[in-house]
């Protein structure tokens, strides 16, 4: 099937007229079906292109809407937990592999080469999730770190000795995930990501016994813009019967407006109590439509975990600058 194997390389534009004439053909259903069975990953691209059209679109289209919603039930046939399967990787995995899990990176983008294998170095867990029919197509990746603590930096985690020949696993007894990101497209509304942990936890606990800790250490993506757009209006929030800050507190907690990005990261170091206590806030109060504003707390919270710490200057570089370097641990 020619289709199968260009799809992802055609123009965008072409790539969405054919999601249009296929919302007019009545069979597409067979289409559909025998391009499930030839590549699933293009039936996630499939579906993205549908999702692009819907919001370009003006007016209602019911045929478009149902291709995206049949796209959607076949992709979670598909993607099912017992079609996935975990796939280590390392600095001797296929470069193609090495290369697409580098520059699609979302949370800590890689800097160099070296970078890259450093991350992929000793005491590094990094694993990608796959199809079982498209082991060359990894879905998403989840980095890891086996520690003998809960890290609450990122500076900790760097400092773990990446180029030892022999590992010394005896007193580590923690595994942080640190990093995770999509790898494809059009699998938003797949719990990859639960998969993923829930597949490595299970592995690590089979090949090391001793680790019994299982943390994040993760960003909060929104709480940057939140803080900015709602600092005026803090003490009208109550928590406990109290206000989250006093009046007074606003007008000297708005100077860090006006710094450059490492001076803010700095000043919530220095004031690490009242913006840990809004922060506790901002990722347990502040809803949207019953779930967590910010996407990473919905994430890990909806999914069991709990949030165990937070830790201002836990990412001082400027992958920190979204949360005023502020990072948290989930358990």
């Amino acid at each position: 099937l020619n289709f199968v194997k260009y799809y992802n390389h055609a123009p965008a534009s072409l790539r969405r007229h054919l999601i249009q004439q296929l919302s007019l053909n009545e069979n597409y259903h067979n289409f559909v079906d025998e391009v499930a069975d030839k590549n699933p990953v293009v039936l996630s691209q499939l579906r993205n292109d549908a999702n692009t059209c819907l919001r370009s679109v003006k007016g209602s289209f019911p045929k478009l809407r149902s291709i995206d919603d049949d796209l959607f039930q076949r992709l979670s046939d598909v993607f099912k937990t017992e079609n996935l399967e975990i796939v280590p990787v390392t600095w001797d995995s296929p470069c193609s592999i090495v290369e697409r899990i580098s520059s699609l990176e979302a949370v800590l983008p890689t800097r160099s080469w070296l970078d890259v294998k450093r991350r992929l170095g000793s005491y590094r867990r990094v694993n990608v999730l796959v199809h079982k029919k498209l082991r060359q197509n990894p879905l998403i990746v989840i980095y890891g770190i086996l520690m003998d603590h809960i890290a609450s930096s990122l500076q900790s985690i760097r400092d773990v000795p990446h180029d030892a020949i022999i590992e010394d696993l005896n007193d580590l007894n923690t595994l942080i995930f640190y990093s995770i990101s999509k790898l494809q497209t059009g699998l938003n509304s797949i719990p990859l990501g639960s998969i993923i942990i829930s597949k490595v936890a299970q592995s690590i606990r089979q090949s090391y016994p001793q680790v019994d800790t299982f943390s994040t250490f993760s960003p909060i993506p929104g709480f940057q813009t939140w803080f900015e757009q709602n600092i005026h209006d803090l003490p009208s929030r109550i928590v406990n019967a109290q206000r989250l800050v006093d009046e007074d507190d606003v007008l000297y907690l708005s100077k860090i407006l006006d710094l450059p990005w490492d001076k803010q990261m700095q000043f919530v170091v220095d004031h690490s109590d009242v913006f840990s206590r809004i922060c506790a806030y901002y990722l347990c109060e502040e809803k949207r439509n019953g779930v967590p504003l910010d996407a990473v707390a919905n994430f890990h919270l909806k999914n069991g975990s709990t949030l165990w710490r937070i830790l201002p200057g836990g990412n001082l570089t400027l992958s920190g600058k979204r949360s005023f370097g502020i990072t948290v641990n989930y358990r």
